[in-house]
C-alpha cells in the first residue's frame, strides 16, 4: 500500500514524515506516517512492523475512530468463523461496489468506513452471522 504515502497533510498541508511511533505513544511500537504540525494537527498512520510501509491512508482521530470501529464490526465475521478472510473480503468488495484490490479499510475514507458498519450489521440481521 506504498500509495498510501503522501508528502502533504490532507488536513492541515503540512509535509509528512516517518518517524518513531514513540512521538505518540511514548514508547516504540515502530513507524509512522506523521503530520510534521503534530500535535496540532493529530494525523498520522502506522507502519507495517520493521518498515516505512503505511498501513493505510493518513488519518485524523475522526478517521481513525471509523476505521477501527470498522475493522472491530468486519474482523468479526472472518475471526468469529462465519467466513474466512479471503471470502469476507470478496463480500465487501461486491457490497461496496468497489475491487478487491481496493477493499482494504486502511484506505478507506469516514463514509467507506460507515459503510462497512452498515453492511456488517445487515448482513448478521439477515444471515445470522
Amino acid at each position: 500500500m506504498s500509495k498510501a504515502k503522501a508528502s502533504v497533510c490532507p488536513y492541515c498541508g503540512g509535509e509528512v514524515v516517518c518517524k518513531d511511533s514513540s512521538i505518540i505513544y511514548g514508547r516504540s511500537y515502530g513507524n509512522v506516517w506523521i503530520c510534521s504540525n503534530w500535535p496540532k494537527c493529530d494525523a498520522y498512520v502506522g507502519c507495517q512492523k520493521g518498515t516505512e510501509k503505511p498501513l493505510g491512508r493518513l488519518a485524523n482521530p475522526e478517521l481513525r475512530y471509523w476505521k477501527k470501529h470498522a475493522h472491530e464490526k468486519f474482523d468479526k465475521l472472518w475471526k468469529g468463523g462465519a467466513m474466512n478472510r479471503s471470502r469476507a473480503y470478496a463480500w465487501l468488495s461486491r457490497t461496496l461496489n468497489i475491487s478487491l484490490d481496493e477493499c482494504h479499510i486502511g484506505m478507506f475514507d469516514i463514509d467507506q468506513c460507515k459503510a462497512v458498519c452498515s453492511a456488517v450489521q445487515e448482513l448478521r440481521k439477515t444471515e445470522g452471522h
